[in-house]
């Protein structure tokens, strides 16, 4: 098992991730659909992933994506809460 990285920095990625595939992490907590917990449990999940350098390269590759690379620890977590937001206008 490999070391948790440094959690400020995987705050960051995580919100870029998010931020790419049109999450606002801050709205869903204010929603009630992620409680603090479950924030917390998205960033030890990122913390805990190996892939950081794949992550950030795919991040500089995409100003906007459907859905989280393949491999992402969050990426069903993201998936869920994007189809959860209200439609434009509604």
């Amino acid at each position: 098992m490999q070391p948790l990285g440094e959690a400020l920095f995987h705050l960051r990625l995580l919100g870029l991730m998010a931020k790419t595939t049109d999450v606002d992490l801050v709205e869903a907590f204010a929603a009630g659909q992620i409680s603090e917990e479950d924030w917390a449990e998205m960033i030890n999940q990122c913390r805990a992933c190996g892939c950081v350098e794949k992550c950030q390269r795919w991040l500089a590759a995409h100003d906007h994506a459907e859905a989280a690379p393949e491999g992402c620890n969050n990426a069903d977590r993201l998936q869920q809460l994007h189809a959860k937001k209200e439609p434009v206008g509604g």
